[in-house]
């Protein structure tokens, strides 16, 4: 397996704004944002294109188990 470069840019200078993820020398591109920040997000290109939608949630049974809805 060869190493690949990731690029990871808080948009916002924070570590739990605003992110964005790229691998070099891919078409891969990803966001990262908490909910409050979507406002934020539909500003930008990238909401525009076409693309995986991934939210991260919380089971409303139990509390500690992580769900994920896509």
């Amino acid at each position: 397996m060869q190493g690949m470069l990731l690029r990871y840019f808080l948009v916002e200078g924070k570590p739990n704004g605003l992110r964005t993820v790229e691998i070099s020398n891919m078409t891969i591109y990803g966001t990262i944002f908490p909910r409050t920040k979507i406002n934020l997000f539909e500003n930008r290109e990238s909401a525009t294109k076409p693309g995986v939608y991934i939210l991260l949630g919380t089971d409303v049974d139990n509390l500690d188990q992580p769900v994920i809805y896509w």
